[in-house]
Parts: structure tokens; C-alpha cells; sequence
């Protein structure tokens, strides 16, 4: 990937918060696994008093000395001749990192696009874990560890039981929480809203949000045109998540007001299609949005091209067989991508109930290798591996 090449024995130096999500997801299941936990669980002993200081620095030296890794929590030792984990872009001053060294950014593999990259001036020996960079390494694996231990995938993770023995209200359903700039998204709402087995919902935190703004606009905005169609009924108050400053996902209330209520979710990458075809290097990443689907295994239709090709590219199910859906049909236009899928969607709504129990039996075989499948990527991790023998 990068023109530098490294001898396999030299220095792995880890920067930064060596104990963040990021460097949790690399070291699980590694075979470094039982030398760095030890340290951490040797480090976090207070009741050890002096005693704990002694043996971390013993395990250090193994570290060091067997391994031939340094934990550099203060970034001290960036320019030492070796290969560097790096888990904060902004410690960095490129313009001082060593050419003759690779340097592994881990920061960016969260689940959104890469537009902060473009501030800085990348070289061939800056590898970024992510979805899309001038140099990339993508694991999907590292990607839902990483959330994983960020908690942003505990409740799909745990749940599968949950959802499979729930007995659902509505066949499918479209939840929306944030529709700025999302014209997509507000269209297919109210084409399937009020219609019979489907459960359309909106997050009230970003209605209070346009509600909040709309007196100091100068221009009436499509999101305005957008809420007014919006009835009460359709609206998703979360009373202990109403203020400007929790603009944040709670997953349990997710759970309970949007995955447990239907059998099939109608799935909006945060990437539209306007955005993915305009630049599918630096917009083809996904979101909890499908990650959360495939791992509490439930079935979806995708209202999105970069969410159907990820899925394409990855080796998973897209459920189009099952579903009579063909995709390329669905996204040969993007203008029309909506009415097509909405076509499916009252389908699905509207069929006799034998021939939709059948369908969704069919679903469910898809979706558990659908799971399957992501739990053999989480577990499998040779990443720390490959970067000590040149593979990354």
C-alpha cells in the first residue's frame, strides 16, 4: 500500500490513549492481546500502591524487549525509526514526521465521511483506517469493534434474541432523526405515511431544533415545508434528550420505539445517493444505520446505493431475491429510486398474510447469515499482525 517497506522486527510504537476504542478494537484477539491486558489490568490496580508501578514497568520492558513494542502515550517518540499507531491526527505535525517511518492514523474509522482529511497534506507512508482516503485500510471488522467499544453497537450486538422472539405491531417501518439536507429521506416519509403496516416516525430533536431557528431565517427552507406535513402522532419525543446540547442516539429507546415495531426497516444511509454518485471515494462510507440491521439480524430494504454496493462488495445478503427487488433496476435512476422502492414497499404492506409469512421466513434464514457473517469478521483480527509483518 505504502512505498516505504520496514523490516518485520523493527520498533511498533503506540501513541496517544493506548486504552481508547480504537486501540481496544486492535488488540482484540491479536496475539498481543494477554501482554498489553496484562499491563492494562496491572495499571488500573491502584490498591497494588508502589507494587504497581514496579510491574508495569516490568511489563513494559517485555513489551519492549520481547514484542518490540512502546506504548508513547505523550508522543514523544513519533520520529523513532520504526512503524507508529497514531490515534489523534492533531498531535501530528506532518511537516516534521519521518518519511523513512509508516504512520497508522486509527482515529478515523467511526462510521462518517473523511471531508477533515482534506486539511491535511498526506504522504505515501500515512496509511488511514477508513472507508475512503488517498490511502486507505478498511476492516469491517475493525470498524464494528470499534464501535463496538465505543457502546454505539452493544444493543444490536446483544439483542438478536430480543428481536427474533418479538412479536412486531407493523410490518415495516422508516425512522428518521435527522432530515436536513436530506431530501430523500422526507420524500419516502411522506410517501408511506399513514398507510396500513408501516410505521413512519420522526426524532423530535431536530423538529425543536427547526422550530428553534425558523423565526431567524431569512428564506423558507424545504425542512420547514417538510415539518409542517409532520402530524403529532408521527413524532418520537424523547423528554430526557430534548435540549440544544443532546444531540446524541440513544439506543435503548431506538431499540424499543424503532427496531422491536417492525419486521423489515426501510434503511437511509447518511450518505444520499446526490452525495455517493458525486464522490464514491470519500462518501461510500456506512453508519450504524446498517450496521445495527445486520447485526441484531433484521431484515431491510435499501434506499440506498452505497449501503446496497458496501453490502455487494462485502459478500453479504441484500435480501433482493427474497424481496423481488431488483437494485439496479431501483438505482439505475437515482431521481426515481424512491417511487420504485415505495412500489415494493405497499407491496409488502398490502400482501395477504400467508404469502408475507412466508416472505418473512425466508427473511430470517437471509438475515442470520446476514449476522453470522459480522461475527466472524468481529472476532477475526490479525490487523496488529499484518502491520508488524508488512502486510498493511
Amino acid at each position: 500500500m505504502a512505498s516505504v517497506q520496514l523490516e518485520s522486527n523493527m520498533k511498533l510504537y503506540l501513541h496517544g490513549n493506548v486504552s481508547s476504542k480504537f486501540y481496544q478494537a486492535l488488540y482484540y484477539n491479536s496475539s498481543y492481546k494477554d501482554i498489553i491486558y496484562k499491563y492494562f489490568y496491572t495499571l488500573g490496580f491502584n490498591e497494588l500502591g508502589n507494587t504497581r508501578n514496579e510491574l508495569c514497568k516490568s511489563i513494559l520492558k517485555e513489551l519492549d524487549e520481547t514484542y518490540n513494542i512502546i506504548i508513547d502515550d505523550n508522543y514523544q517518540k513519533i520520529n523513532e525509526e520504526g512503524k507508529h499507531i497514531i490515534d489523534d491526527i492533531f498531535k501530528v505535525n506532518f511537516n516534521e514526521l519521518n518519511n523513512n517511518n509508516k504512520y497508522y492514523f486509527i482515529q478515523f474509522t467511526t462510521m462518517e465521511g473523511l471531508g477533515l482529511l482534506s486539511n491535511f497534506k498526506l504522504q505515501p507512508n500515512h496509511i488511514i483506517f477508513s472507508s475512503g482516503s488517498p490511502n486507505t485500510f478498511f476492516d469491517f471488522g475493525y470498524l464494528m469493534r470499534v464501535n463496538f467499544f465505543s457502546g454505539v453497537l452493544h444493543t444490536p450486538f446483544y439483542c438478536n434474541e430480543i428481536f427474533f422472539n418479538t412479536k412486531k405491531p407493523y410490518r415495516l417501518d422508516l425512522s428518521i432523526r435527522n432530515f436536513f439536507d436530506k431530501n430523500e429521506r422526507m420524500d419516502m416519509f411522506l410517501k408511506l405515511k399513514n398507510i396500513t403496516n408501516i410505521k413512519t416516525s420522526i426524532n423530535s430533536y431536530y423538529i425543536n431544533k427547526l422550530k428553534n431557528v425558523s423565526k431567524n431565517l431569512g428564506v423558507l427552507i424545504p425542512e420547514q415545508i417538510f415539518v409542517t406535513k409532520i402530524e403529532d402522532k408521527d413524532i418520537e419525543i424523547d423528554e430526557f434528550n430534548s435540549t440544544p446540547f443532546a444531540d446524541t442516539h440513544n439506543f435503548i429507546k431506538k431499540l424499543i420505539d424503532n427496531t422491536l415495531q417492525s419486521d423489515i426497516n426501510i434503511v437511509f444511509e447518511s450518505t444520499t445517493n446526490k452525495q455517493y454518485l458525486d464522490d464514491r471515494f470519500r462518501n461510500g462510507y456506512i453508519s450504524e444505520k446498517l450496521i445495527d440491521n445486520l447485526l441484531i439480524g433484521k431484515p431491510f430494504i435499501n434506499a440506498s446505493m452505497v449501503a446496497n454496493d458496501f453490502l455487494n462488495n462485502n459478500g453479504f445478503e441484500n435480501y433482493s431475491d427474497v424481496l423481488e427487488i431488483d437494485y439496479n433496476d431501483v438505482f439505475s435512476d437515482i431521481n426515481n429510486v424512491n417511487d420504485k422502492l415505495s412500489l415494493h414497499i405497499k407491496r409488502l404492506a398490502n400482501l395477504d398474510i400467508t404469502d408475507y409469512n412466508n416472505i418473512i421466513n425466508k427473511l430470517k434464514i437471509v438475515a442470520e447469515t446476514n449476522r453470522q457473517k459480522c461475527l466472524e469478521l468481529f472476532e477475526k483480527n490479525t490487523i496488529l499482525e499484518d502491520i508488524v509483518n508488512n502486510k498493511i
